[in-house]
């Protein structure tokens, strides 16, 4: 089974000072890199922040529209200061109900990209786990590798359908990716030029101009990560009619602001 917690982009206990919006930008950003604009919901460990501190960086990166639903894995973020206020005592539970109440409000607030800190108790913003640090820190930053066009083609010289260019490409499109995210390929600065999702070039059966921009689509969704900022779509053994129609069936309809922009290399 999959699990789909996440943890932040955080300093680590050695690299302190950074922000909310530094939290939210560098998140963001390892999102975009690596997740498919398919997968609905990214549900974030509190990982050793303070309710307030984890509150505050998730309102951070809901100040805009995001491709996926982004909250919280609901254990330590509602129940730590929750727990701390009952403290297993009988007369403590009204109290204990509140902070409950105001951190479920907080959270909800902070999906919306509507928190703020007024009213917070002061346990809340006491970090979960101790994090005095007195030694020296190093930060490292990673370099990346840019490599301008990438170009993952399907041979359409056979006589399969549109499902089997739809299988293989899923896998190859997979494949790509992982490699360029395994040598540390910045998203944001390829080109990318694959095939439409077409039958094969000898098949009997011939899509839709329509057929082939929802498979087409379809594998965008699932396989190509937001950061990606352009797709040139190869002609892929179609004419120029063909490809054309194609193209303009891919662009009928508003395309949601996560979808890379869509057109032909000019070859």
């Amino acid at each position: 089974m999959c699990d789909g917690r996440q943890a932040r982009v955080l300093p680590s206990t050695l690299c302190q000072g950074q922000g909310d919006a530094q939290v939210a930008e560098y998140t963001l950003r390892l999102l975009r890199c690596r997740i498919p604009p398919a997968v609905p919901d990214i549900m974030f460990f509190s990982s050793g922040q303070s309710e307030v501190e984890a509150t505050q960086n998730l309102n951070a990166m809901n100040q805009g529209p995001n491709p996926w639903h982004v909250s919280f894995s609901y254990a330590r973020a509602l129940q730590n200061t929750c727990l701390k206020t009952w403290g297993g005592q009988p007369e403590n539970i009204k109290a204990a109900q509140d902070a409950l109440l105001l951190r479920a409000k907080a959270n909800s607030l902070a999906q919306l990209g509507k928190y703020t800190s007024d009213g917070e108790a002061a346990g809340a913003k006491e970090g979960i786990i101790h994090r005095e640090i007195d030694r020296p820190h190093h930060c490292k930053l990673m370099r990346h590798v840019l490599v301008p066009i990438v170009e993952p083609e399907i041979l359409l010289d056979s006589d399969h359908g549109i499902d089997r260019t739809f299988e293989v490409a899923q896998k190859v499109w997979a494949d790509t990716f992982f490699a360029m995210a395994e040598n540390n390929v910045m998203f944001e600065g390829i080109l990318l030029k694959p095939s439409m999702v077409t039958p094969g070039a000898e098949a009997k059966d011939r899509a839709t101009p329509e057929q082939v921009a929802e498979y087409t689509l379809k594998l965008l969704h699932r396989r190509i990560p937001p950061a990606v900022p352009g797709i040139m779509f190869l002609s892929g053994g179609q004419s120029e009619v063909e490809v054309t129609q194609n193209l303009n069936a891919m662009n009928q309809g508003p395309n949601p602001s996560h979808t890379p922009r869509t057109t032909r290399s000019r070859g």
